[in-house]
């Protein structure tokens, strides 16, 4: 018979156990994976047994699943991993919190960038990341994720929301969907971001997306307390269910924040 403290450890152990991936979510990730190579791995919840220390960014973004295999041929080793992450909107978000607008981009899925060992590429709710090393390790990386974009297939367009960002003078692939503190304030999330060029002077914008206007409108007088206290250069108004705010603006800002559009 167990005692009431054993009895909290157990409750405690059974409540962190991490909720199995279904078995139609394995069978749909499989099937983007190329054929051959180690058994598939699946994580959910569980990524940190993964991904130590990388894995909470991720779940942030709304993770259902990562599908990773490794693969030996042809003297190269090559590793896998294809995050189905619930929709184009968390996929563009974790892939833009992990590229820079200096990287080396290629034609790839909706976007893609790749280095002499690693290729990342972002295609409808998937973010795909494969790495690779021996003689031959970029044409193999350049041949894996060809396969796995054809097998993914679909619209390869970016999120339409992020129309909502101004195009003039926008710094490219500078944008960003930001679950966690856009610009420091946690009452922002989630919002778009992106940087912008004016003159030699850099600008960036930040849209909330709230819920309703009533929220923005809320978010807005926050961020007039923050300002109130602490000064700093920037405009922030409501629009609709936006809350936006332009840092270091330019000038003519009206004109440019004019674009912002629900």
């Amino acid at each position: 018979m167990r005692g009431p403290i054993a009895c909290l450890f157990l409750a405690a152990a059974l409540w962190a156990q991490p909720a199995p991936v279904p078995a139609e979510v394995k069978t749909r990730l499989a099937a983007l994976l190329p054929k051959g190579g180690d058994a598939a791995r699946f994580y959910s919840s569980d990524l940190y047994r993964y991904m130590d220390g990388g894995a909470d960014i991720y779940l942030k973004y709304g993770l259902v699943a990562l599908a990773h295999r490794e693969y030996k041929r042809a003297g190269v080793d090559m590793t896998v991993d294809v995050f189905d992450m619930g929709g184009p909107l968390q996929a563009f978000g974790i892939y833009s919190a992990e590229r820079s607008p200096e990287y080396h981009f290629i034609d790839i899925g909706t976007e893609g960038y790749s280095s002499e060992s690693t290729l990342n590429f972002l295609q409808g709710r998937y973010y795909v990341r494969l790495s690779a090393f021996g003689d031959g390790a970029s044409p193999a990386l350049d041949s894996f994720a060809r396969a796995i974009s054809r097998s993914i297939g679909g619209d390869r367009s970016l999120p339409a929301l992020l129309d909502m960002l101004p195009r003039e003078n926008r710094v490219a692939r500078s944008e960003k969907y930001v679950v966690g503190a856009p610009a420091g304030h946690d009452f922002l999330s989630p919002a778009l971001t992106a940087s912008y060029q004016f003159d030699g002077q850099a600008t960036t914008l930040v849209i909330s997306l709230a819920e309703d206007a009533g929220e923005a409108e809320r978010r807005v007088e926050q961020l007039r307390q923050y300002y109130s206290q602490s000064g700093g250069e920037a405009i922030f108004f409501a629009r609709g269910r936006l809350a936006v705010l332009c840092l270091h603006a330019p000038a003519g800002a009206a004109a440019f924040l004019d674009k912002v559009k629900p």
